[in-house]
This record gives C-alpha cells, sequence and structure tokens, in this order.
C-alpha cells in the first residue's frame, strides 16, 4: 500500500515539522506552564516554526531587536549572521543535545539556551521541539503574584509574602503594613500551610530559585 492510501488514524508518522496530537496536547499543556514565567520562553519546532512564546517573549519579539516572527510564524534572529549559527542550533537541539547561543550587536546582548522539550524517536520522522530560554534581564524583580495565585494566597497573605521576601521579619512587617504582629504571624502560618513549607527560611529559600513569575492570566 502507498503512502497516499494509508488510512486516517494508521501509524504513518507525520512529516518532519508537524506537530502530531499527543505533542500538541503536551505543547498547550505547556504553554499554560510557560505563560506564568517573567523569562522569555518560546516554544519551536526544528525549522522556527513557532509553536508558543510566553507573554514576556511576545514582548521581546515586538520590539524586533534580537528576533523577528514571519509571516509565516516562522521565528529567526534579525541580524542574517546569526541565522545560520542559529538553525544548527535548533537541528542539534531537536536532536537531543542542548545549545548555547550568544551574540551582540549594538546595545543588544543576548545569551539563548535551546533544549529539546522531548527525546526524538529514532524509528519516526518525527522531530523534537525546542525551547528557547532567553537570559532575563540583569537583576529581574521577583513578582509574587504569580505564586501567589499558584497556592491561593489571599491579597492580605501576598502583601505579606512580598515584605516578607525583603528580609523584614514578622514586627517589622506588621509596622510596614499596619496591623498587628497576631495577624502577620497567623497570615504567615497559613502561607506556610498553603505552600507546604514548614519555615520562613525554608519559604524564602524556594522563592529564592525560582525565575520570576506573572500573574497567570484569567480563565
Amino acid at each position: 500500500m502507498s503512502p497516499d492510501d494509508a488510512e486516517p488514524g494508521s501509524d504513518t508518522p507525520p512529516p518532519d515539522g508537524t506537530p502530531d496530537a499527543a505533542l500538541e496536547a503536551s505543547i498547550d499543556a505547556l504553554a499554560a506552564a510557560l505563560d506564568t514565567l517573567a523569562h522569555p520562553l518560546i516554544a519551536v519546532m526544528p525549522d522556527g516554526q513557532l509553536l508558543h512564546a510566553n507573554q514576556a517573549a511576545h514582548e521581546l519579539l515586538a520590539q524586533e531587536q534580537a528576533f523577528v516572527l514571519g509571516a509565516d510564524q516562522v521565528l529567526s534572529p534579525r541580524s542574517a549572521p546569526y541565522r545560520s549559527p542559529f538553525s544548527a542550533a535548533l537541528m542539534a537541539a531537536s536532536a537531543g543535545t542542548p545549545q548555547q547561543l550568544h551574540w551582540a550587536e549594538g546595545e543588544l546582548s543576548l545569551h539563548v539556551t535551546l533544549r529539546p522539550l522531548a527525546a526524538p524517536a529514532a524509528s519516526t520522522a518525527q522531530v523534537a521541539p525546542v525551547l528557547l530560554m532567553l537570559a532575563p534581564p540583569d537583576e529581574t524583580p521577583f513578582d509574587a503574584t504569580g505564586f501567589a495565585e499558584n497556592h491561593n494566597l489571599s491579597a492580605a497573605e501576598t502583601r505579606v509574602l512580598e515584605v516578607l521576601m525583603h528580609g523584614y521579619k514578622a514586627e517589622e512587617a506588621a509596622e510596614r503594613l499596619g496591623v498587628g504582629v497576631a495577624t502577620v504571624r497567623s497570615q504567615i502560618a497559613a502561607i506556610r500551610q498553603k505552600t507546604g513549607h514548614r519555615s520562613v527560611a525554608s519559604l524564602l529559600a524556594t522563592l529564592g530559585d525560582l525565575p520570576p513569575l506573572r500573574k497567570p492570566p484569567p480563565r
């Protein structure tokens, strides 16, 4: 039977660069997670076809300083000398080898990490999508709203968390927020319970390891 005679639903792999249904489902789940991050993150196919760009990445793409997105939704570096190395890095990352790219032009200095989002199947023509992680601006502040939203913290608990993140103790937080110390201690206990931390020190250590998070968009 020729490829043209194959019935729908057969095991014939999709052509190169075309995500199948299972891959599209995983991309949808990934997209929801990426949108909570303040770091620019872009998921593409090895040919540069855009799968998803989180909000931070969309803001960067709108500036058209480092990358441009064509009418065909293919991502490429704005400067021609970087296009060939970028294409080669995409293919290598898709094949399973993480890549690092760095270029500077004028006032622009960009560092990009490329990692495969799935292991390519050796027995099929399917290729793995690639995640581009762009270095965030220096000293990017931590935005607690995304973390608070993900853990169902109240507005008052979020304000307490933000004060704690600046190194203040409960007594100092109460003074800065204009509430009683007992209220702050109660809110800290609620924060620890909701986030699964036994101590404030453990909570702050976890926050220190996280990238800046955005408040998730309304559903």
